[in-house]
């Protein structure tokens, strides 16, 4: 009997030992198995962390930068009253003043402008050493300027031609006259520019950016882009997000700086100091194919300022940036951007 309890006490002990020692292991093994978890896609921290518009913004606001443009040019026009060629086709119907034609004339032309600045954009940081996204329209290389310009000038008269037009003011041998005069500037008008940029970070600092490499940005191009870099580190900039999977209804964010008028309507508006980025929500309507490029369409509202800026998805991610648009046609908006995932393998040699 004695013998038999001793042996029970002694496997007791054996037990009590054995268990006693296993314990760090279980510890280093639970801790080891967090420490996996944590790495597996599953884990909390690689669900998609969905933020508030005003954390977005708080966040996003030390990236997004304004680029301001201070532009001058002289036009060279054709001389309409003894071009062969013009007066050879097209006689000035009923012997009007082509150029100073209150109405649909080449009067609102400016041939020599040196304001500054200019116009203005938006752009925003993506690598903490001062590479930056922005639009090709936004800042580029002179040829791309000048033909906007261009385009820009001869396109306003179009416009009006076709609306009066349309209302009856003019006969269809005048308009067709205005049309031929019209391409003939596109053709002929010559252009002398002077540009250069700044890039206002933070509100407060100013840098002249170095144009990296630039795609598009033209009027007729369906792609526009700029890599820019300014001399500065350790800046905060945004990440981006695989807009591959961005689809129809995915909330999204428009950060950038307003289209406030450059001239006229806000004389106290100083461009350096005095505008904020703004925050404007919305959804993809729509993903458009176009020429072989899925383009963003988006209801967010935005204007001409805002060209350059990010679009971000509830996480604060960068899925596009936002290229042109119109607001409020026929009751609509109708914004447009493109998509990151086809901008970041052009320029992965710079921005990892």
């Amino acid at each position: 009997m004695a013998t038999n309890l001793y042996f029970k006490d002694d496997m007791k002990n054996k037990w009590l030992l054995i268990l006693l020692l296993s314990i760090p292991l279980i510890i280093i093994l639970v801790v080891s198995a967090i420490g996996y978890i944590q790495d597996l896609d599953i884990s909390p921290n690689s669900i998609p962390k969905i933020k508030d518009s005003s954390q977005i913004y708080q966040e996003s606001m030390p990236s997004i930068v304004k680029i301001l443009e201070y532009s001058g040019w002289e036009l060279h026009l054709p001389d309409y009253e003894y071009d062969e060629t013009l007066d050879k086709f097209l006689p000035i119907p009923g012997g009007m003043n082509i150029i100073g034609h209150e109405d649909y004339g080449l009067w609102a032309i400016e041939p020599s402008v040196q304001n500054s600045p200019t116009s203005y954009g938006s752009g925003f940081i993506i690598g903490e050493d001062g590479y930056i996204l922005t639009n090709a329209h936004v800042i580029s290389n002179g040829d791309v300027w000048e033909e906007n310009l261009k385009t820009e000038l001869t396109l306003y008269d179009l416009l009006i031609l076709e609306e009066e037009f349309y209302l009856g003011n003019i006969d269809e041998e005048t308009y067709n006259y205005y049309i031929y005069l019209n391409n003939y500037l596109y053709e002929y008008i010559e252009i002398t520019s002077n540009i250069r940029y700044e890039v206002v970070v933070g509100m407060e600092d100013i840098y002249v950016p170095e144009i990296i490499e630039t795609e598009g940005g033209t009027f007729e191009s369906l792609i526009d882009w700029s890599l820019i870099k300014i001399n500065a580190e350790n800046l905060k900039y945004l990440k981006t997000s695989d807009s591959n999977n961005v689809m129809e209804g995915a909330e999204i964010l428009v950060v950038g700086y307003p289209g406030v008028s450059e001239k006229d309507s806000s004389e106290t508006i100083e461009f350096k100091n005095d505008i904020k980025p703004t925050i404007n929500s919305g959804i993809v309507s729509h993903i458009k194919n176009e020429g072989g490029h899925k383009t963003f369409q988006i209801d967010a509202s935005a204007s001409s300022g805002n060209s350059g800026g990010p679009v971000l998805n509830k996480e604060g991610k960068v899925i596009g940036i936002l290229t042109s648009g119109i607001d409020e046609y026929d009751g609509g908006i109708y914004n447009y951007a493109q998509r990151i995932s086809d901008i970041l393998p052009k320029i992965s040699s710079y921005v990892k």
